[in-house]
């Protein structure tokens, strides 16, 4: 039986047919690392080692790509006021994302790209989205025309004169358009830089997750995920810049309630006596977050942290008598939610 999946894109649930027969390859935009996790990383996080892991489960080849943003406004901000540079700063809280993670249990992305090993890549693209005459360079900056891409708005539905409206609350009046995005910034004093042909400088936000998805997953490929925030400006604008660099860009786009079980209208949860990569009688790591981060909204509600910690108990069990109780001190499977922790 054929998978389904609610397409952001298209807003109805479709038969998922890859492009590749047998393999499915993903792109989810990760975190900016200018500070510590919080619960909506978490979220999307376990959302989507769900769903990869189900895809695996499903008998799949997966390919799961996951980047971070180590270059932006707020990691630079965070630099200056802390007198260090902004790879101490992206390295740090990369160090403590992946700590994270690894503590809740979601398993790292097959390649985890950062933005800034990717710089050839996206002045390759700029230089294509201008030769097709989408783009152009003002003053060592280089922006999107979006009226040049008549598609714009068809994933989150916007109306470019809504938006115009909006956008003139705080007009650039250097761009030809209010509406127009940045994808390279002209270096400022005290901001990381890199050579182009337009100056020193360093990428918009949109640019860097199409020239990574493009680099490890190709030109076209099978689903891209993010929060459901990132549908606008973010996605769309990567939809925009890829399509309008003359290719397809994706055939689905997932949001963290997106993707639904086959026939059911539920959300994906991988049976937990069949658990891929885990073996018969484990749970996924993740075993009972998909109530608290899937189906229900984010609420520190003592009711969904009863439903929770129940999850985990119920996932515990399979855990527990596998491995037997007999051994003091040893891994005892996934413990109850504090109703505090450090970082959620």
């Amino acid at each position: 039986m054929a998978s389904r999946i609610f397409n952001t894109l298209s807003r109805r649930k479709e038969d998922f047919v890859p492009v590749v027969p047998g393999e499915v390859r993903v792109y989810v935009c990760g975190v900016t690392v200018y500070d510590l996790c919080h619960i909506g990383h978490a979220r999307s996080a376990i959302v989507f080692d769900i769903i990869r892991r189900y895809l695996r489960f499903r008998g799949f080849a997966v390919t799961f790509v996951k980047n971070y943003t180590d270059v932006d406004d707020k990691i630079i901000q965070r630099a200056n006021e802390e007198g260090v540079t902004a790879s101490a700063v992206s390295e740090r809280y990369i160090a403590e994302y992946q700590t994270d993670m690894a503590s809740i249990g979601v398993a790292p992305a097959d390649v985890e790209p950062k933005a800034t090993e990717h710089i050839p890549q996206m002045i390759a693209l700029i230089q294509r989205l201008i030769a097709r005459g989408v783009a152009y360079a003002l003053e060592g900056d280089v922006y999107f025309e979006v009226r040049r891409f008549p598609a714009y708005g068809k994933l989150s539905g916007k109306n470019l004169d809504e938006l115009e409206s909006g956008a003139r609350v705080d007009v650039n009046e250097r761009k030809r358009d209010p509406l127009d995005f940045a994808l390279w910034k002209a270096s400022k004093p005290g901001e990381p830089s890199w050579p182009s042909p337009w100056g020193p400088g360093r990428p918009g936000w949109h640019i860097e997750c199409s020239a990574m998805a493009m680099q490890y997953l190709g030109e076209t490929f099978d689903l891209h995920g993010g929060g459901e925030d990132l549908i606008f400006p973010h996605h769309e604008n990567e939809i925009a810049q890829t399509e309008g660099g003359d290719r397809e860009a994706l055939r689905a786009l997932l949001g963290p309630q997106r993707l639904r079980q086959p026939g059911h209208g539920e959300d994906v949860e991988v049976p937990r006596q069949h658990a891929p990569d885990q073996g018969h009688g484990a749970p996924a790591r993740s075993g009972g977050a998909p109530a608290l981060f899937s189906r229900y909204p984010l609420s520190p509600s003592p009711g969904i942290r009863r439903r929770t910690n129940r999850g985990i108990r119920e996932g515990a069990r399979p855990v527990a008598r596998s491995r037997g109780r007999s051994g003091a001190g040893g891994p005892r499977g996934p413990q109850p939610l504090a109703p505090e922790t450090r970082r959620y």
